[in-house]
């Protein structure tokens, strides 16, 4: 298949291979899809269609499948609808012809997921692309392979991914396989190329030239079948016998030279050079076919670098050489070095060379050049693309008479609108508006209306639409917006008077949009974005089609539709695969809006979207975004950050007090814990946040009662009340808790208290009194003292407490040698660091290995209730209830004495 000549495709021609049921079936695949493409597109033949039929799109959204069926069927051939049709027919192939597909990748080794070509899958080369048609050629019908391929061609001109495309479908697989569908029956001829239907056309190939005759395309041929090594083809030495015969029998025949050329390079052999009997004519020709030979080799892409290495004979070809040689390798060549990035060889190139005299290569090699410096503006080359648009102006100009009038006026139209905008992004205005107002002039012109809005741009100053993104300062925006409603004349004369008008829809959709005005803005955009994706990789350059996505989805999220919430998703979901950089107070107001939806999931992805890029501003947007009182995943992530944050102590408490009441609201009592734990860290690590804290315990104390336990509460107040020296309340509590440990008979926790009680030498409690209480309810066996033991080899594990507690470590150690001789004590200090989980973690591996625990009851009450819990009676735990020097050695030693006495044996001192 020969896109360059034999067989020239395009989406109609793709159609009509389809039966009448087949296009049908097409076109319900397409309603039915569930393909990533079909997803983007639909929206845009939706509101196409409504436009086209002046249906609202909702109406036609609502319409049954059949009816949408019959109507796309009647339109899908017509503009504007049939700019879709690659669509359609992508999706038919996809659902029913899924296996064929596949087959093809595999062949080529390209990665893939069920059809769908992987992200990471390195960019085939021309001889994959035609190893993979020949494995699969047999196996699946022609008609659907070329369907397959012709749509690649038409669908991925500008996709990396298919690259050398264009070029494997010059080779012979290709071209035989177009033929054999077409039954030969000619070219399928759109635009440039309508009215060329002459038989000289039809068989033209990429070696044609004007000068050779029968005995030159026959040569070419012979060449051909010994390189390919066609049955009867001559041998490589009898071919170029062959060649030098015919060059001794017409030595003024320089043209003969091509071959010798032409045959060395597709054999693999070096360039001759300056050869006997060479002169500049005889040299150039065989430089030509040296390259063109090359263009047709499996090292076509090594054709620069040859022009490169030989500077002698290329500027000799281009200064002093024929020019019909030099018309002959311009077709070919010109892709090569836009390709390459050579600007500096194309325009030499072009400046010395004419165009084709055949005017459909002619249109061909003005759509490709016109295409790459449109290109290399997009891309912020315009100091390189100015040169060379200039150039391809002067050859239009010299080929007016050759070109149908139509081409003319639309490759002129469209060479003078590049070459302003070239200057328009140098910031030069006024040469600018000079060009696009020439660009303007020229009769059925289809991009007259960009071009209108291109010079609305150039008199506001503006360079190109990218210049007009919002940014994060606002007060720009604004200037921004000031200076287009200026020339707002532009712009609405492009939507009225010019037809397609992209980019108009756009910035009228950006002023909308920075008014207030959402139903205008999104009806603007929403046409722009139509445009847009017609033109996808153009407009990506500057990421333009998913800043107006972007627009859109924040313009929807502010209807708070919940029917159009998918609609929403797939717009953010655009964004967030987006490089490109919005403005954080764009994703503030569409997080805003998206928590008012009862479907969170959106409002959850984007903002996690923003956690992760923006890092501190994001959590301040969470923060104001009012999902934090919604959402427990964002709560914890919004936790985690605020430990990594340095801030004042009673600003997290604030902090965390809110997430706390959130958590509450929300019954997540596992969150409510972990807040209430890191709140309690806050506490004990910094005085000045107690009240607070106490303040807390006391006021919610229903509340807490469903995430701790009632004397967790109370030893966590006690202690903490002692801390700040408010003796009288912390005796109240603890008289409370000697009252309800006595009615439980926990007679040790009693004795604890009753110590700590009398440590703590609180006037408004008689010690004495709550002993006696204490004494009369207890059972005769508990009072009995019990008898002095031995806690020689005795383990015991000691947590609590932090440095200070630490430092009485030296002096109880010297106490309880002296003594309990024997006795093994081990001191283990977690502080109060919101990290006691790797505490844990250490503790809970020391415990089998001791007697008894003793927790001192100065620890987070979530890392205590742990450790309770994983003592439980083996080994047993034993509570300490004061942080002084003597209440730990008292603590220690109560819990060795516990030990040896509940032993069935103990050993008596004597």
């Amino acid at each position: 298949m020969n896109t360059k000549t034999e067989i020239d495709i395009s989406s109609e021609a793709l159609w009509s291979l389809l039966t009448h049921d087949e296009q049908i079936e097409a076109i319900r695949c397409f309603w039915q899809g569930e393909s990533p493409m079909q997803k983007t597109i639909m929206p845009q033949v939706v509101g196409c269609l409504a436009e086209h039929c002046h249906f609202r799109e909702r109406f036609v959204r609502e319409r049954p499948l059949e009816w949408k069926i019959n109507k796309l069927f009647v339109l899908l051939p017509k503009a504007p609808l049939n700019v879709f049709i690659d669509d359609v027919i992508r999706e038919f192939l996809f659902v029913n012809h899924r296996e064929m597909i596949c087959a093809i990748l595999d062949a080529q080794g390209t990665p893939h997921k069920d059809g769908l070509i992987s992200d990471d899958a390195p960019p085939p080369g021309v001889d994959v692309f035609v190893h993979g048609l020949t494995m699969v050629r047999g196996k699946y019908s022609d008609r659907n392979l070329l369907l397959f391929y012709g749509i690649q061609m038409l669908a991925n001109s500008n996709n990396v991914f298919w690259q050398a495309y264009e070029e494997a479908m010059t080779r012979p697989e290709f071209d035989n396989l177009g033929q054999e569908v077409f039954a030969l029956k000619g070219s399928l001829i759109s635009g440039a190329e309508a009215n060329e239907d002459n038989e000289d056309n039809k068989n033209t190939s990429s070696e044609s030239n004007e000068e050779f005759t029968t005995l030159d395309n026959l040569l070419i041929k012979t060449v051909i079948a010994t390189a390919t090594e066609t049955e009867g083809a001559l041998g490589s030495d009898a071919l170029e016998d062959l060649v030098q015969e015919i060059i001794s029998l017409g030595t003024d025949r320089h043209r003969t030279y091509f071959h010798l050329g032409f045959l060395d390079a597709v054999l693999g052999k070096e360039l001759r050079g300056d050869f006997t009997g060479s002169n500049v004519a005889r040299r150039s020709w065989c430089l030509t076919g040296y390259l063109m030979g090359r263009l047709r080799s499996a090292q076509s892409e090594l054709v620069v670098e040859i022009v490169k290495s030989q500077t002698k004979w290329w500027e000799e070809l281009l200064s002093e050489g024929p020019m019909s040689a030099r018309v002959m390798l311009l077709p070919s060549f010109i892709p090569r070095l836009a390709t390459a990035e050579e600007w500096r060889l194309m325009r030499e190139f072009l400046e010395r060379t004419h165009l084709p005299a055949d005017s459909s290569r002619a249109a061909r090699l003005c759509q490709i050049v016109y295409e790459t410096c449109a290109d290399l503006v997009r891309r912020g080359s315009s100091a390189d693309a100015i040169p060379i648009l200039q150039i391809l102006l002067t050859r239009v100009e010299e080929k007016k008479i050759g070109l149908p009038e139509q081409y003319y006026n639309h490759v002129k139209g469209a060479a003078l609108r590049k070459l302003g905008q070239a200057h328009l992004r140098e910031g030069r205005f006024s040469e600018a508006k000079k060009l696009l107002t020439q660009a303007l002039e020229q009769p059925d012109f289809p991009e007259a209306a960009n071009a209108r809005t291109d010079l609305g741009l150039a008199e506001a100053r503006f360079r190109s639409l990218d210049f007009l993104l919002p940014k994060d300062d606002e007060r720009a925006n604004a200037t921004t917006i000031r200076a287009l409603e200026k020339q707002v004349k532009h712009f609405e004369k492009s939507v009225t008077d010019d037809g397609r008008a992209t980019n108009a829809h756009f910035v009228l959709g950006l002023i909308a949009f920075h008014r207030g005005h959402p139903q205008i803005a999104e009806e603007h955009l929403s046409r722009s974005l139509t445009g847009m994706l017609q033109k996808e990789a153009a407009y990506q350059t500057a990421r333009l089609v998913d800043w107006t996505r972007f627009l859109l989805a924040i313009l929807i999220a502010e209807q708070c539709e919940p029917a159009r919430l998918n609609e929403i998703r797939g717009l953010i979901d655009s964004a967030i695969a987006s490089p490109a950089f919005f403005p954080l107070h764009y994703w503030e107001r569409i997080c805003r809006h998206l928590s008012l939806y009862d479907d969170q999931s959106v409002a959850e992805t984007t903002i996690q979207h923003v956690l992760k890029k923006r890092g501190d501003l994001g959590f301040a947007l969470l923060k104001e975004s009012g999902l934090l009182t919604k959402n427990v995943a964002l709560r914890t992530g919004y936790r985690q950050w605020l430990n990594t944050k340095p801030q004042s102590p009673q600003k997290k408490v604030d902090e965390l007090e809110s997430l706390l009441k959130a958590a509450f609201k929300d019954g997540e009592m596992e969150e409510a814990t972990e807040i209430m734990d890191a709140l309690e860290g806050v506490a004990k690590t910094d005085t000045g946040c107690i009240p607070n804290f106490l303040s807390l315990l006391k006021h919610q104390r229903n509340q807490l009662l469903t995430i701790w336990e009632e004397h967790d509460i109370d030893i966590t107040e006690a202690a903490l009340l002692e801390r700040i020296g408010r003796l009288t309340e912390c005796g109240a509590v603890l008289q409370r808790l000697f009252y309800r440990y006595r009615a439980n008979g926990d007679w040790g926790a009693v004795e604890d208290i009753l110590e700590q009680i009398e440590h703590l030498n609180i006037p408004e409690l008689d010690i004495n009194q709550l002993k006696a209480q204490s004494d009369h309810l207890r059972p005769v066996s508990q009072l009995e003292k019990p008898p002095i033991v031995s806690l020689k080899n005795i383990s015991v594990l000691y947590v609590g407490g932090n440095e200070t507690q630490e430092r009485y470590e030296v002096g109880i150690r010297e106490d309880l040698n002296r003594k309990h001789p024997g006795l093994v004590v081990t001191f283990y200090y977690p502080g109060w660091a919101s990290n006691w989980n790797d505490h844990v973690e250490k503790v809970l591996k020391m415990i089998p290995e001791y007697d008894v625990v003793v927790i001192n009851n100065f620890v987070r009450t979530q890392f205590g209730r742990k450790l309770r819990a994983a003592c439980g009676n083996n080994p047993p735990w034993r509570a300490c209830t004061g942080h002084g020097r003597k209440s730990l050695l008292h603590a220690i030693e109560v819990a060795a004495c516990w030990v040896a006495t509940t032993r069935k044996k103990p050993i008596v001192k004597s």
